[in-house]
């Protein structure tokens, strides 16, 4: 953790000055509320970003952002190894300080997809905290129109657990993150939810946790066999799964050939599924785990 200084004095000379001092004003000023739902892309930083793509090099814009999420870091490395998480957390984020060290001086931003950096970045201003193969967004909600559907009974299923939950905010929520893969695996995500248990007995207003994706989708059971224990016995623990509708990000399709070829073949259409674990259930499972 030394290494942060040094690393953050090494990159001043790539960053323009002017760049420097509104990066500075952005460490400043974003503070990560914790009782708010909003959204770990954030637009201010994002509006920045933008501004400096135009005025500068590659080179320049990704040290930039090197010098943004290491300064992000730096500022919030002691709540990360406070009482404020427990120690499986910390041991989480003491491997991705890290790894982010470690790319900074071996990789460019520009050369991965927007939404490495901008989850990176959320950890580093602790919107995400890490668990195993997935980050996890510190408070988020659920929409209504993730849950309600033509579909009556799903419609009453849905406003129903809500309300027997307390409301539609206020809830952990997991993401995929493409430098953690290594750990996705069925050991990975149990591990993940241990995790997620234990920050749920921290902080008790939590209601639960939460993710919508195509991986949450039942057919890939037969489809997929390998990734079935993503979903594989969460309904039986107390999880719940509603339709969202077609997943048309494509994000099914570009890892395996064989669901490509069912779906060109009209065999296989990727959905997106609203899982919700209420808190009682994870931690009942976490229990007996």
């Amino acid at each position: 953790m030394d290494s942060l200084a040094q690393q953050l004095a090494d990159l001043q000379p790539a960053v323009p000055e002017v760049t420097r001092i509104q990066l500075q004003q952005l460490v400043q000023e974003c503070q990560t509320q914790f009782n708010r739902v909003s959204p770990y892309h954030d637009h201010a930083i994002a509006q920045v970003l933008a501004s400096l793509n135009q005025n500068n090099t590659s080179e320049q814009v990704s040290a930039a952002k090197s010098w943004l999420i290491l300064a992000f870091l730096q500022q919030h490395l002691a709540q990360m190894f406070s009482t404020a998480y427990p120690q499986g957390i910390q041991a989480e984020f003491r491997r991705q300080i890290e790894r982010i060290c470690q790319f900074v001086v071996t990789s460019q931003w520009q050369d991965y997809a927007p939404d490495v950096f901008y989850k990176d970045l959320a950890l580093a201003r602790l919107k995400l905290f890490p668990a195993g193969p997935a980050l996890v967004d510190c408070y988020s909600g659920i929409s209504l129109r993730q849950g309600l559907s033509l579909d009556i009974r799903q419609s009453w299923r849905f406003i129903r657990l809500l309300q027997q939950l307390g409301g539609r905010v206020g809830y952990y929520q997991t993401h995929v993150h493409l430098p953690l893969l290594p750990a996705f695996d069925h050991n990975g995500w149990q591990h993940a939810y241990q995790l997620i248990a234990e920050m749920l007995k921290q902080y008790p207003s939590i209601k639960g946790v939460f993710s919508v994706s195509w991986l949450r989708d039942p057919q890939l059971a037969e489809i997929s066999p390998h990734l079935a224990y993503l979903n594989q016995g969460l309904i039986e623990l107390g999880a719940q799964a509603f339709y969202c509708g077609i997943d048309t990000s494509g994000d099914a399709l570009v890892k395996s050939r064989h669901r490509q070829q069912l779906f060109q073949q009209g065999k296989y259409q990727p959905q997106r599924v609203l899982l919700i674990w209420p808190k009682a259930a994870l931690l009942r499972w976490a229990v007996l785990a």
